[in-house]
């Protein structure tokens, strides 16, 4: 018998995941609804589930990542989980990493 599983602070009953990677190609936790429910469900799972980023995997390409650029970023911006512009110039500024002394 399978252990129960956890989706967005959701117990999932036995198989779950098994049924998700059928349906989804993989099993990752799909979010389907308003910019406001994926924002919701996004910001629940940061909280509750110790998640520090998300994968995206849209419905179709460029459409779903423009559609949450467009309609979920501005949300997220809004709850203080997304920002709103980088850190610095180079990746090495934005990730807050020390520039190593010269050679």
């Amino acid at each position: 018998m399978k252990a129960p599983h956890r989706c967005a602070g959701r117990e999932m009953p036995a198989g779950f995941l098994d049924r998700c990677r059928l349906a989804a190609g993989g099993g990752h936790c799909t979010m389907v609804g308003t910019p406001a429910q994926i924002a919701d469900k996004m910001e629940q799972w940061f909280h509750n589930e110790g998640a520090d980023g998300f994968n995206l995997m849209p419905p179709s390409l460029p459409g779903g990542i423009e559609d949450f650029i467009d309609h979920v970023v501005p949300e997220l911006q809004r709850r203080g989980l997304f920002r709103r512009e980088y850190e610095g110039n180079t990746l090495r500024d934005h990730l807050r990493l020390a520039r190593p002394g010269r050679i």
